[in-house]
């Protein structure tokens, strides 16, 4: 069973399709069954014996790069393949052809959210995503870790009407610096909310992140090779959530925390790095950083940091008496910060 949405249960996890066949219309019988995430790695396409496959609108192929180019274009292909909003099928096998059979899919005109991370496409299957006149009702679109994937494939989005809808964007590698000015530049990436970009070139992530294409981000993920351009631009203040990926420096956390651009942060996340008491004294100390009393501070590790910094920061970000030191002892943690 999945989760529950408005009271009810509304999606299944089946490892047999012949057994959603034979047992799928009394489900749908007693729930409102709109979600289907199917691991069968051999007999999906029995699915399209089942009388309640077509009223599905979330699908989710959960295989384990069991599923390639050639399955879904036959999946897509089924007699009564559904009219779909939701498509996941990140980690699987999908290559240009599966790309290619997304594209030219009209059940896809539906289509809001598509799910294709860490798969094999190369610019060949992006550029046929971005082209495609049946995906341009897409709000979400996850195309990060295509190691393949360059400069020509993110152009080719960033420069496609199709995309005008864009408010999610997991990009991931956006192609090096040819690529970030086609995004910066983008007549059509103008909405995006929620931006992911893995880049590791400095000059790349210094040209995306000061485009006014980003100034309404809401949230934004990105390596900390970026950290002081996200704290110098003028475009991060809508920002409410910020992850970084890989190594913060404790320059990088100061520079952080002396932004104005990043006063309306409530998620600051830093999990994945080991500050020392410089940059998480400076955190503590922000005079702009007071937003995320409402939300998360996510920091890595506690083992860098001296008892007083540690009480600073909880001074600052967890107002709670209950959660300041005891004398000579070390501070509980609140619940709006985390230790990692």
């Amino acid at each position: 069973w999945g989760q529950f949405r408005r009271g009810f249960v509304d999606a299944v996890s089946v490892s047999s399709a012949k057994n959603f066949v034979q047992k799928g219309g009394r489900i749908a019988a007693t729930v409102p069954l709109l979600g289907l995430s199917l691991t069968d790695r051999n007999e999906f396409a029995a699915c399209g014996r089942s009388p309640v496959f077509n009223q599905i609108r979330r699908l989710q192929i959960a295989h384990g790069r069991g599923f390639t180019g050639a399955h879904t274009r036959e999946l897509l292909a089924l007699a009564n393949c559904p009219r779909l909003a939701h498509l996941d099928l990140a980690t699987e096998a999908i290559d240009d052809e599966g790309a290619a059979a997304i594209a030219t899919c009209p059940n896809l005109a539906a289509l809001t959210d598509l799910r294709l991370s860490e798969n094999r496409m190369s610019d060949v299957g992006l550029t046929a995503l971005a082209q495609s006149p049946h995906l341009s009702n897409l709000r979400a679109l996850r195309v990060d870790y295509q190691f393949a994937v360059r400069a020509p494939g993110v152009r080719a989005l960033a420069e496609s009407p199709n995309v005008a809808g864009l408010r999610e964007l997991n990009l991931g590698y956006c192609g090096g610096p040819d690529g970030a000015r086609a995004l910066a530049t983008s007549k059509f990436l103008t909405k995006l909310e929620d931006l992911t970009v893995l880049d590791s070139v400095v000059e790349s992530l210094e040209t995306v992140v000061n485009s006014p294409n980003v100034a309404g981000l809401i949230r934004l993920r990105i390596t900390a090779r970026g950290a002081k351009a996200v704290a110098a631009s003028p475009h991060m203040r809508n920002l409410r959530e910020l992850e970084f990926i890989q190594h913060a420096t404790d320059d990088d956390a100061v520079a952080l925390a002396n932004s104005p651009h990043l006063a309306n942060l409530r998620r600051l996340n830093l999990s994945s790095h080991i500050i020392s008491d410089k940059g998480a004294k400076a955190l503590a100390e922000s005079p702009y950083l007071g937003g995320l009393c409402e939300g998360w501070l996510f920091l890595g590790s506690t083992s860098n940091l001296t008892k007083d910094v540690v009480s600073a920061l909880l001074n600052r970000f967890g107002h709670h008496p209950a959660h300041m030191p005891a004398p000579g002892g070390f501070p509980s943690l609140p619940e709006n910060v985390r230790f990692s």
